[in-house]
């Protein structure tokens, strides 16, 4: 079991929390986006129950709140829940997905932390034309986060990203539940008194919402957001991301 070596990284956090997207577009930089809008053959009742489904959680919507959470976090010692956040409004992966990673998807065996890193999404392979690897880019926000968790816990690349520190976990860590994570959300938004509905699809939703806002002069960056979440068209991708077309 190879240790992480947190001495081969520069070991300052320097606390800036930001959403970076230049690695987004690496994903489906060969894909042929349309120009005009492609009809939606999603019927009416099957974008209302997807609609639905997402309708309870909201994306953070400012630099603001994303700062005073991760804020929170930090103060309170609770580095693995800043490292959630951080990676989960920077990748843009399902939950199911994030909660899945382990130390060795975001260092090298060398101990140097990657500039980004393939995932085959579970959920989403099944809505692609072409089941294939997204490539999920590692920033600076991301890495930081990853640098001040390491800096005060002893990890193996072997060791989930993300591990279940509960006293029932065992000495082979678990990672995180779900409802781990849910709980993790939830309970930061009410402490914060950041009013609205949030839980761990507000992660996903937080990360499309501030592609669009950063690309709103792209004409074309509805089209490629809705690759990257495997949606079956754009409107279905704007309902999810609760975004109107005078925000951006």
């Amino acid at each position: 079991m190879k240790m992480i070596n947190t001495a081969k990284q520069d070991n300052v956090y320097k606390n800036i929390i930001h959403i970076d997207f230049n690695h987004v577009d690496k994903t489906h930089q060969d894909v042929n986006i349309p120009r005009v809008a492609p009809i939606d053959t999603v019927s009416k009742a099957t974008v209302h129950v997807n609609a639905k489904k997402h309708h309870d959680a909201q994306p953070f919507k400012t630099y603001d709140d994303i700062q005073a959470i991760s804020n929170y976090f930090i103060q309170h010692y609770q580095f693995r829940n800043n490292l959630l956040f951080i990676c989960g409004i920077n990748f843009g992966i399902r939950i199911s997905d994030l909660l899945k990673l382990h130390f060795s998807d975001l260092i090298d065996d060398n101990g140097v932390i990657k500039e980004s890193f393939e995932i085959l999404e579970q959920k989403t392979k099944s809505t692609r034309k072409k089941t294939k690897n997204r490539i999920v880019g590692i920033n600076d926000a991301v890495r930081q986060a990853l640098i001040l968790y390491l800096t005060h816990n002893k990890c193996s690349l072997d060791d989930y990203l993300f591990p279940n520190e509960s006293n029932n976990a065992g000495l082979y860590r678990e990672p995180l539940t779900r409802k781990g994570a849910e709980y993790v959300i939830k309970s930061v938004t009410k402490t914060l008194n950041i009013k609205g509905r949030y839980n761990t699809h507000s992660l996903r939703k937080t990360f499309g919402r501030f592609y669009m806002i950063k690309h709103k002069d792209d004409p074309q960056a509805i089209y490629k957001l809705q690759i990257i979440f495997g949606h079956s068209s754009p409107a279905i991708t704007k309902r999810y991301i609760g975004i109107e077309d005078e925000e951006i």
